[in-house]
């Protein structure tokens, strides 16, 4: 046989997608197949077959007896492969553990407790990735992902590791020492901003519904970054308890 004789991997996919759906759209949206693609390939592959996969009336498509045939052949073609490339993966995948969570979490929380679960669990490779990104676990190479949030999500088990406790901090020197001592205090005082860490339910919660969010200044995106700029003395900011630095 002839390798080179075959059609291109993708075009195939795109293919045994549509002829399962019978819809070049609803083809679209399976994570592996280009949207907007399908139409494109599946012509190319029947100009490149030389024969008919699918009768089209208007914007409804159907297989063809020769489609329908070819569809189930290359179906479990790529069934096969599927499979044998996941013998070949679980040799090293099955050992590997791999993580997401979002990098202030990571360096402050987690990391200090890897040593533990290392010794314990010699026969598991960890691995960590550290973004702020959401995982979307159909598509993304990730076991585990560890996330602030209420923990109702659709379709995914979730379980708490820690309640959360947010507090604002400063460093002593701030202001030349002179710190706030009440809530209202903070309200003269530059407030430090980061995309985790909200004023709005910790002001409400403190009684000052009058004052605004803080818009203005730096806004950090990671909290380690901000939590470094209290230390630098920038301002207040609001700190999550599992990040805290041993000087809070």
């Amino acid at each position: 046989m002839d390798l080179h004789q075959l059609p291109a991997l993708n075009a195939l996919r795109a293919f045994e997608a549509a002829a399962r759906h019978e819809s070049f759209s609803r083809a679209a949206d399976e994570p592996f197949v280009m949207h907007g693609a399908v139409s494109h390939q599946i012509r190319g592959l029947e100009a490149e077959l030389g024969v008919s996969l699918f009768a089209r009336d208007g914007k409804r498509v159907r297989l063809t007896d020769c489609g329908r045939q070819y569809a189930a052949e290359v179906r479990a073609a790529l069934v096969a492969l599927a499979e044998s490339t996941r013998r070949v993966r679980s040799t090293d995948r099955d050992r590997r553990l791999i993580v997401s969570t979002i990098p202030s979490f990571s360096a402050r929380w987690l990391t200090p407790r890897i040593g533990n679960f290392i010794v314990k669990h010699s026969e598991i490779d960890l691995e960590l990735l550290t973004t702020g990104t959401l995982i979307d676990f159909n598509q993304d190479d990730v076991d585990m992902a560890l996330r602030f949030g209420y923990g109702k999500y659709s379709g995914l088990h979730a379980e708490k590791l820690l309640d959360e406790i947010f507090f604002p901090a400063c460093s002593p020197d701030f202001n030349g020492g002179k710190l706030p001592r009440e809530p209202r205090d903070l309200t003269t005082l530059p407030l430090l901003r980061s995309d985790d860490e909200l004023w709005r339910p910790w002001l409400d919660a403190a009684g000052l519904t009058d004052f605004p969010e803080p818009k203005r200044r730096v806004l950090y995106e990671d909290s380690l970054n901000l939590l470094q700029a209290v230390i630098n003395g920038q301002g207040i900011a609001l700190v999550r308890r599992s990040l805290r630095w041993r000087k809070f």
